[in-house]
């Protein structure tokens, strides 16, 4: 543990000090195959995050806290066979997950200016994914104010050329290749 000159004690990157919007767990498995305990860890780490406040005045409506997965290659090149004939799982694909409103005219308008870019930029639009929920556990504030949640899968085929924006820049299309968002 290392002293600074304020004071404050430090072991590694932790430093001791309040925050409100405590409760982040982190459940990995580096260097191995994948595993199903890993997913019941996480589970059971988020159980234990209850304590934290996140709760809406109705009891039951939550703040989104949840559990975040790899879903592997194979289930979205399973899933562009079934979107669109033409699509050829050798392709380089990449999956965007969008939260769109509710309301169809204006979900539809979103999904065409996503659809916009990734042509402008000379990719593929695989098709849409709608995202299957359980909103068995949803309040009424939740239910209220909930998104449609959507994957749009792109692909490049292998006869086009595209700059792929580096891994570490998740939001980069989002925040650059999509106006207003």
């Amino acid at each position: 543990m290392s002293k600074k000159a304020d004071g404050e004690q430090r072991a590694g990157l932790y430093r001791r000090e309040e925050h409100d919007a405590c409760g982040v767990g982190f459940v990995a498995q580096l260097g191995r195959p994948a595993s199903h305990q890993v997913v019941e860890q996480a589970l059971q780490a988020l159980g234990c995050l209850r304590h934290r406040g996140g709760v809406d005045a109705d009891g039951a409506s939550g703040d989104g806290a949840g559990v975040l997965i790899q879903l592997p290659t194979s289930f979205f090149i399973r899933e562009g066979r079934r979107l669109d004939s033409h699509f050829n799982p050798e392709w380089k694909i990449a999956v965007g997950v969008f939260f769109l409103p509710q309301d169809g005219v204006a979900r539809a308008r979103a999904m065409f200016i996503a659809e916009e870019v990734v042509r402008g930029r000379g990719l593929y639009r695989v098709g849409w994914r709608q995202v299957p929920l359980d909103e068995s556990a949803l309040g009424p504030q939740a239910r209220e104010t909930e998104p449609a949640i959507w994957h749009l899968i792109v692909a490049q085929p292998a006869n086009t050329r595209v700059c792929w924006p580096p891994r570490s820049s998740a939001g980069f299309i989002a925040t650059s290749w999509i106006p207003g968002s």
